[in-house]
């Protein structure tokens, strides 16, 4: 009998983001046909469901890692490169693919059998930018990554990003699109909020919902200034930001306060609570196990990021019958919603892609200062998805058409023909 491939993910966690979604969704769907093994090495706890089988590392020092001395990092980093090696070994994986920085540098400084791949999923020049410690890295990963037999990134522009940033030879980049799941959204979509008070906001209110985490690269202070805009307009929108609040920086409790500066009434949910009333501008909704509920039912879905990778939540919405509004920044939100458009050119004022809307960026992650024509763009193209039900039915009828872009089992195969290639 043919001995099946080994293939071992190796990942930070096995929850949380779209890195980790990924795993999640290619070890469910490639496991009949390869040996999948995923490593982590956070806390054991919540994962996504997974093919195969999953192994946490348990590090030393684990109760405050970020208040760690640089010995206990360094007895952290040894102890992590011998359990790799020791499960490369026990499970002779003729592929090791890595996902995320921290885990790309550990997968190819570590010995043992297995062709080594890493998979960027992010901008690196803004991870360079907005990360003292990954800047601090720059040569260690710059030497390391033009040594990776391949570079799995999941848009264009992060290959073109990481060519500049690192100097690296584009030869051994491949861009592997993600993959959006119909079958798995369709009947989330459908389900029923549960609460009364939140079902009522999306059944009475035209709501702007935003999901993603609350971090300086999502830029949802724009979304505030925006909503203080609407109001002085008379509008009867509502913003609801669902996403976890992370303490980096106090940035939810700035957005708080910017909210109550701005004399808009805000809600925190961000802690569990739930909704009292409707008499709230902004609702902070805090993190929902299921986004596709509360983007079926919403006007709009919105995406202001500083920077992003290749966002899922754009082609979800739109398999949830929802028409999106996204900042052109250096991302590849510009090769979902304007495929034809040049890359590595940012607009500076609203442009109507072939599949949703495109505004400025802000680039200020220091005072979140927004420049006002800025503004005055994304009020623009907002009160077109509020007002214009011409444009609004055209988004929804394209949505089909740009999801099936992103089909799940051509994507799927060229993940399999890369791993047979490596193997």
């Amino acid at each position: 009998m043919t001995r099946k491939k080994h293939i071992l993910f190796f990942i930070f966690r096995l929850y949380g983001g779209g890195a980790e979604r990924m795993v999640s969704n290619l070890s469910l769907e490639l496991c009949n046909e390869f040996d999948i093994t995923i490593v982590t090495y956070d806390q054991p706890g919540k994962t996504y469901n997974f093919g195969g089988e999953h192994i946490t590392i348990d590090l030393p020092y684990a109760d405050n890692p970020h208040g760690n001395s640089a010995l206990q990092r360094a007895r952290r980093l040894l102890v992590l490169s011998r359990e790799l090696r020791r499960i490369k070994k026990e499970k002779n994986a003729d592929v090791v693919v890595s996902f995320a920085e921290q885990a790309n540098i550990i997968n190819l400084i570590t010995g043992g059998p297995g062709q080594k791949m890493i998979s960027v999923r992010t901008l690196l020049s803004k991870e360079l930018e907005h990360s003292p410690k990954v800047k601090k890295l720059l040569p260690v990963i710059r030497r390391l990554y033009n040594r990776a037999r391949t570079i799995v990134v999941p848009a264009r522009m992060i290959g073109i990003d990481m060519e500049q940033a690192l100097q690296l030879d584009n030869s051994n980049i491949q861009v592997l699109y993600n993959f959006v799941e119909p079958g798995r959204i369709d009947p989330l979509a459908a389900e029923p909020l549960a609460d009364t008070m939140t079902a009522r906001l999306f059944a009475e209110h035209p709501v702007l919902l935003n999901v993603g985490r609350i971090s300086k690269e999502k830029g949802q202070w724009l979304l505030l200034q925006l909503m203080a805009r609407l109001r002085e307009e008379g509008s009867s929108a509502k913003l609801a930001i669902i996403g976890t609040a992370h303490s980096e920086g106090n940035l939810i409790d700035y957005l708080l306060q910017l909210a109550r500066d701005l004399n808009l009434a805000v809600f925190d949910g961000t802690r569990g609570a739930l909704p009292d009333g409707l008499q709230y501008d902004v609702y902070f909704l805090g993190f929902q196990k299921n986004p596709y509920q509360f983007m079926h039912r919403s006007r709009a879905v919105l995406l202001p990021s500083v920077f992003e990778g290749f966002p899922n939540t754009l082609l979800e919405a739109m398999q949830c019958g929802v028409p999106v509004m996204a900042a052109d920044c250096l991302s590849g939100i510009k090769e979902i919603l304007a495929p034809d458009a040049p890359l590595g050119q940012f607009t500076t004022v609203l442009q109507y892609g072939r599949y949703g809307l495109l505004a400025p960026a802000v680039t200020d992650t220091t005072t979140y200062a927004v420049p006002q024509l800025t503004i005055e763009e994304w009020v623009k193209g907002v009160q077109e998805l509020l007002c214009n039900e011409t444009l609004h039915a055209r988004y929804i009828q394209l949505a089909p058409e740009c999801v099936a872009r992103f089909d799940k089992q051509e994507i799927l195969q060229q993940w399999k023909k890369l791993f047979r290639q490596q193997a």
